[in-house]
């Protein structure tokens, strides 16, 4: 973006040379040939200059849509690891109704032997405090994917958004691809055009600036949600 910046900056010192040597030809001696620069050789030079700050803002959209692309694959790893961890919370719950199977099981022991009452209570006890271990890091586990989730949720909603911006910044460029076509018939819209180049260019860099937030974001998420997996396997 800033190598575009620097082209379109000479490009515009180029036109006002360009018009200096048109409004003030210059000439050395009586006896040699005034040179200027005659008025369709400097448009054909500012349509040159134009086409190239588009060849370049392309360039730029291409990288960002790469961008978009690594973005989008890595959401799609980080919901394959919220699968996981949702599978081992499945798991974890199966275990704790497995837990809590063995206290019924265990109050039915204590009917049916009162001479093992104090063994049994002790059991009974033992096993609903696992019971109630396990719920609660059932329930902490669910909360840490559900968070994780509520977090890939905003991130892929954080990539759509730099996309529309993306889709944004493409059809400005195809109608300055237009107004281009448009310039070489036109050249009073030259200066306008080029007004629209430069905020095409700046909506690019906004875009691109917002890309790489994203994509901060949803790899901080990303090891964040690893945390959580990592919590959720410790449950098996």
């Amino acid at each position: 973006m800033k190598k575009t910046i620097k082209t379109i900056a000479t490009a515009l010192t180029v036109n006002a040379k360009a018009d200096s040597v048109t409004s003030n030809p210059t000439t050395e001696n009586n006896d040699k040939v005034q040179t200027t620069v005659t008025p369709e050789q400097q448009l054909k030079n500012n349509v040159d200059t134009t086409k190239a700050n588009l060849d370049q803002s392309k360039a730029n959209t291409a990288d960002a849509q790469a961008v978009v692309d690594n973005l989008q694959k890595q959401a799609d790893q980080t919901q394959s690891v919220a699968n996981s961890a949702q599978t081992a919370l499945n798991k974890a719950q199966q275990e704790a109704n497995t837990a809590k199977g063995n206290v019924d099981q265990a109050t039915q022991e204590v009917s049916n032997a009162e001479t093992l009452n104090q063994n049994l209570d002790s059991k009974t006890q033992t096993a609903q405090s696992n019971v109630d271990t396990a719920n609660k890091e059932v329930n902490a586990a669910q909360n840490d994917v559900n968070q994780a989730t509520q977090e890939v949720n905003e991130k892929q909603q954080a990539v759509q958004t730099a996309q529309d911006n993306l889709n944004q910044t493409q059809n400005d460029l195809n109608k300055l691809n237009q107004q281009l076509a448009e310039l070489q018939q036109a050249p009073e819209l030259l200066v306008q055009t080029k007004q629209q180049l430069a905020d095409a260019q700046s909506n690019l860099q906004t875009a691109n600036d917002n890309l790489v937030a994203k994509k901060n974001e949803l790899n901080k998420a990303t090891a964040d949600l690893a945390t959580t997996s990592n919590k959720s396997r410790k449950l098996n």
